[in-house]
């Protein structure tokens, strides 16, 4: 155990009554421990934080946030802690993390709206932002054992699939994804799945998730600027075709994804400067003057690579900067 149950009980009753150098010192050794609970994991930064101990608060928030992809509230609390930093960059993606979870989460849409970020678009872009600021593959295979159980199943399902029976495809999908939730293949073809019966909303947040776990391959983003492009959603269909793109340089189905949506902007009389690429050029009114003013705050992990890191700037600058 990592915490005995009488320190938890001292460090919930410290954090309780606002005493912060208290909880600190209880909560201190969990700090940079993966495994110790999110709940107090949280408790601790926000304790530090209230100490003024900022850079330790912020490095916690953060890897609660890389570690807990899955979960939207260590999303959301990063997201509140960068705000009340003003780094509004990192804010915004973090609450596009909570986004990519929960296409629908209302805290996350409430906290980027008081931020100015509320078209539909910049919401998308600030997804596409949340999952690359992580580190690549997060997604897991399944253990041998849940190997076993899943082999028969999968088989089903390409059967299906190759059959055009899609959802008794889905329903396979489904039952590998409760036994492996994040095994990233089998949540990419989940979306094939949904998206051949024309359920792009569940396609759409299946891709999402996709990119959230593993955010530097460049197939999970092709089939997101399909499916925005099947929504209708031209603009957040480029910026996913372009970041496809970007990851993997000459990748023919982006280029001509890429083509397709200009074209499809131009055809609505898009200025050609704005959407060229949306993604990491968003058009002049998506930010508000208070967050165009801003430098950009977020800054590259050094494990990222020179190519990758250009691309994490060129995020960070379209969510934090415009021209």
């Amino acid at each position: 155990m990592l915490m005995t149950g009488s320190r938890a009980s001292k460090a919930a009753r410290a954090f309780a009554n606002n005493r912060w150098q208290e909880a600190v010192a209880l909560y201190g050794p969990i700090g940079d421990r993966k495994n110790a609970p999110l709940r107090d994991r949280l408790k601790l930064a926000l304790a530090l934080e209230k100490c003024f101990e900022i850079e330790r608060a912020g490095a916690i928030f953060r890897a609660c946030s890389n570690h807990h992809l899955l979960i939207q509230d260590a999303h959301l609390a990063a997201g509140e802690f960068f705000v009340r930093q003003d780094q509004l960059a990192e804010a915004a993606a973090r609450f596009g993390r909570a986004l990519s979870v929960d296409r629908e989460n209302a805290p996350a849409m409430s906290a980027l709206e008081a931020i100015g970020i509320v078209r539909e678009e910049d919401l998308d872009a600030c997804c596409i932002a949340g999952a690359l600021v992580g580190e690549n593959n997060l997604g897991r295979s399944p253990s041998l054992p849940a190997m076993v159980a899943i082999g028969p199943i999968l088989l089903r399902a390409m059967s299906f699939m190759r059959t055009a029976q899609w959802p008794r495809a889905e329903a396979c999908f489904k039952t590998i994804i409760r036994l492996s939730p994040r095994f990233v293949p089998i949540i990419v073809q989940y979306g094939h799945s949904v998206r051949e019966q024309g359920h792009n909303k569940a396609a759409l947040a299946a891709y999402l998730r996709a990119i959230l776990l593993c955010p530097r391959d460049p197939d999970p983003y092709l089939h997101l600027g399909h499916t925005y492009k099947a929504m209708g959603r031209y603009r957040s269909a480029l910026g996913a075709y372009s970041t496809a793109f970007q990851l993997r340089p000459g990748l023919h189905d982006a280029s001509i994804g890429m083509v397709a949506m200009e074209r499809s902007l131009d055809s609505f009389d898009a200025d050609r400067s704005d959407v060229k690429f949306a993604l990491f050029n968003p058009t002049r009114t998506a930010m508000p003057q208070s967050v165009q003013r801003r430098p950009a705050d977020l800054v590259p992990e050094d494990w990222l690579n020179r190519h990758q890191r250009a691309i994490f700037n060129r995020i960070s600058h379209a969510i934090s900067v415009q021209e």
